[in-house]
């Protein structure tokens, strides 16, 4: 535990940090996400590509946050939160990608169940909204944590989400 957090800095994700994003969640997030570790059909703890690529895209889209430690000389990311945009039709989006990928692979059943959390969550329905601002990956560091880092960047989120225009803001890391 450091406890100095002065030198931290939160900010949005930039496209060309993928790679970084991508050793940062496999280091950290990965290794504990229950949608991952969970998957009995698999002998390793490794996400799914496709769960990968599907969550860097989102970087792409500028829906992560990290926190970067500036005392580093290589400026290492020790947080990262990344958001998604739910609509009415999430669920169904989500069931159609699940059929395309053919099988009951790993990522098949994580888009099923996501699907159906999406689905029994109804938030757009239940909030009389167009849209929301899901956050469904917060990950920090274990070294670093209890320095508030994932607190930090849930805020950052929720600031991020009112600047875009969104009335709510769920969150759930499975």
């Amino acid at each position: 535990m450091d406890g100095d957090t002065k030198h931290l800095i939160y900010r949005i994700a930039l496209p060309e940090e993928c790679s970084r994003i991508r050793e940062a969640l496999e280091t950290f997030f990965y290794p504990e996400a229950l949608l991952n570790v969970s998957y009995t059909d698999q002998q390793t703890a490794a996400p799914a590509e496709e769960e990968v690529q599907h969550t860097l895209s989102l970087v792409q889209q500028g829906m992560a946050a990290i926190a970067i430690d500036t005392n580093d000389h290589n400026q290492q990311i020790v947080g990262v939160s990344i958001a998604r945009c739910v609509k009415p039709d999430t669920c169904d989006d989500l069931l159609q990608e699940a059929a395309s990928l053919l099988g009951h692979g790993k990522r098949v059943e994580q888009l099923k169940l996501q699907a159906h959390l999406e689905r029994l969550a109804n938030v757009c329905g239940r909030f009389r909204v167009r849209r929301s601002y899901h956050v469904f990956v917060l990950a920090v560091d274990p070294t670093r944590r209890r320095n508030a880092i994932g607190q930090k960047l849930l805020e950052f989120q929720l600031a991020r989400a009112k600047t875009l225009g969104y009335q709510v803001h769920p969150t759930s890391c499975l």
